[in-house]
């Protein structure tokens, strides 16, 4: 049996879809564990494909407050209210 190349591509997605979820759960900890910094480097990961999703955004702009970063939460809260 020969794979189709509709098979790669759904494998890509779910390589892709698992890396999120990791992202997302590695978030998570970090944040949980007060390392704000690493939060920020995976939410950012994750934001890039769930561009949509209220509470990663709203994480990654409390951790930028708890890492003292005003400015990023004003320049993503402009963002957001553009899109």
């Amino acid at each position: 049996m020969q794979n189709k190349p509709e098979d790669a591509e759904a494998q890509k997605m779910l390589s892709s879809i698992g890396e999120i979820a990791e992202s997302i759960e590695n978030a998570k900890i970090h944040y949980e564990n007060s390392n704000f910094g690493e939060a920020i480097n995976h939410l950012n990961k994750a934001i890039e494909v769930t561009t949509l999703s209220e509470s990663l955004r709203e994480m990654r702009a409390n951790s930028y407050l708890k890492t003292g970063d005003h400015q990023k939460v004003c320049d993503w809260n402009i963002f957001v209210k553009k899109l």
